[in-house]
């Protein structure tokens, strides 16, 4: 029995070895890129423009950026400046964002407070005396 196995193993990697090899690729060779639909966001067109410092997605699609001219909001087609309340200016860099396990967004603007998103709605939260200097999920 020994024996036989020698000879089929053999026969196997003949096979694979000879089937024709064909190509993968990911984009059809025939079309040129312009062929192709795609965007590029810059100051010109629609995006506000800033550092982005980064940039989040939360359960509902939205994908946020963070940039030191404020907090930006993204929905596939159109970046909206975001305001934290009536009182805080849309113009607050943003140093970290951050999503957590239940889809909520954690901003963390220049300062000591800590901005979370509920409910659709921006709340400041603040953990003592001390500015927060890092977010990190665990």
């Amino acid at each position: 029995m020994i024996c036989l196995l020698k000879p089929i193993r053999w026969i196997l990697i003949g096979i694979v070895l000879a089937r024709p090899a064909t190509d993968a690729r990911a984009l059809d060779p025939n079309r040129l890129p312009s062929q192709y639909v795609r965007e590029q966001w810059t100051t010109e067109t629609r995006f506000p423009g800033g550092t982005v410092n980064g940039i989040a997605q939360t359960v509902d699609g939205y994908l946020w950026i963070g940039t030191d001219r404020g907090l930006i909001r993204f929905d596939g087609f159109n970046f909206r400046p975001v305001s934290f309340s009536s009182t805080t200016a849309s113009g607050v860099p943003i140093l970290q964002l951050l999503t957590d396990a239940g889809g909520k967004l954690w901003v963390r603007p220049q300062g000591a407070d800590l901005v979370r998103q509920k409910d659709g709605k921006f709340e400041s939260v603040r953990f003592g005396p001390d500015a927060i200097t890092a977010l990190f999920k665990r």
